[in-house]
């Protein structure tokens, strides 16, 4: 047993010196090859495309014109969104539906005089959103004004620095309190959120003119949303037809000649006002947008493995003569072909993932680099990646040791075979 691993250890040893270089510039090469296919396909993940914007499967945005209906229920868009949730309960999915309002809200900031337009949300409509979206709820005070985050760099600085001013409401010109929360909401993207309480949002509509008039969001989420089944794609082709409807009629009114549209043409219009926005398009284009990129850092993640691999096995079989007659003289002072094979085995284990371990290591600090500049949780990618390149050295490990001690047993036990 002690000969037994004096060999051992003195074959990995000898080796591993052989190979140091060797190992050197296989680590660099497989830590390019991890650090490029795991960034890649982080960049390319929902996570990532979706950091800033709410994580809803579908939000349809639009006007609500009182003149017209009765009452909200009534209105066609109403119908279209309850249509959508019924069709996907029907198609065995497991949808969930809120609908709130927002309104145009402005206020002036009592040190500065700075008029600000912001989007008035009611605390009970908010509330009933938050638990959809696993938010924290918000109860503010009826003199107070609750401004969320608008994206992942303004939470974390409300996160570090909460921020409390005095503004004047512009409609009854009284003074409120205007405090952030670290809570990351904005259905309008041009525009910062305001969360009061009802009675406040109640005010704001009877004393005002305009009060009636608002936008509806109504919110469909479920999973798998990007499946390809029929259902969703027909839910994206209406959607997609009903705003390029609107956007027809509006781009024929701004090519009307001039005087020839009134002001009451174009208010109509806009209470027909309709857009959505969908995980599935938003996720769509940003992996168009980055497809360069996304294909780069693929290639180059392939390319750098197969250089990897290829190392590997030439320098394997470059060395196969020499050492098939160390093997040879191994047999020749009655070492076993087991024994033998062990340690080729260790051999190779040591040259096909030792180097892979320390890459691995130096690519998870480079990962973690990226998930703390993105600010969200995406190392599930880096281990799936992981896992497939250990998967793929592993068959080639397992090949390459076939391959290696059919060829040095034929050397060992036959003199002829050089």
């Amino acid at each position: 047993m002690a000969r037994k691993n004096l060999i051992l250890t003195a074959a990995g040893v000898y080796r591993g010196k052989e190979n140091a270089n060797l190992f050197a510039l296989i680590t660099c090469t497989a830590a390019v090859a991890l650090v490029g296919v795991s960034v890649t396909a982080s960049l390319g993940s929902t996570e990532a495309n979706t950091r800033n914007n709410i994580p809803i499967a579908l939000m349809i945005n639009h006007s609500n014109d009182p003149n017209k209906y009765d009452s909200i229920a009534e209105q066609p868009i109403i119908e279209m969104g309850e249509k959508i949730y019924t069709d996907l309960k029907t198609a065995g999915y497991k949808p969930t539906y809120e609908r709130f309002n927002v309104h145009q809200f402005e206020y002036t900031d009592k040190a500065t005089e700075t008029p600000n337009y912001v989007s008035l949300v009611s605390a009970s409509d908010y509330n009933r959103v938050a638990k959809q979206l696993n938010l924290s709820t918000l109860n503010p005070k009826d003199t107070e004004l609750l401004l969320t985050a608008s994206n992942l760099e303004h939470l974390e600085q409300i996160e570090n620095a909460p921020r409390t001013e005095t503004v004047i409401a512009e409609f009854n010109n009284k003074e409120l309190l205007l405090q952030e929360v670290p809570v990351m909401f904005k259905p309008i993207y041009y525009q910062q959120t305001v969360i009061a309480s009802d009675a406040f949002v109640d005010n704001f509509i009877e004393t005002v003119e305009y009060g009636k008039h608002f936008s509806i969001f109504q919110l469909i989420d479920y999973k798998n949303w990007d499946d390809g089944s029929q259902v969703n794609k027909s839910i994206i082709a209406n959607l997609n037809q009903k705003t390029a409807d609107f956007q027809k009629k509006i781009d024929a009114l701004h090519n009307a000649e001039p005087g020839e549209v009134s002001d009451e043409v174009w208010n109509d219009a806009f209470d027909e006002y309709f857009d959505f926005e969908s995980l599935y398009n938003t996720v769509l284009q940003k992996r168009q947008a980055n497809g360069f990129i996304l294909m780069i850092g693929l290639l180059i993640g392939g390319v750098f493995f197969l250089f990897a691999s290829s190392i590997l096995y030439f320098r394997l079989f470059g060395d196969l003569d020499k050492e098939g007659r160390f093997h040879r003289s191994l047999y020749q002072i009655g070492l076993t072909p087991k024994m033998r094979h062990q340690i080729v085995t260790r051999q190779l284990l040591s040259m096909y993932f030792l180097p892979m371990l320390v890459a691995t290591f130096h690519s998870a600090v480079a990962f973690w680099g990226l998930v703390q500049l993105v600010e969200i949780n995406i190392w599930h990618y880096f281990f799936i990646i992981i896992a497939v390149y250990f998967t793929l050295q592993f068959l080639l490990f397992w090949i390459s040791r076939w391959r290696y001690l059919t060829h040095l047993d034929l050397r060992a036990e036959n003199p002829q075979a050089f």
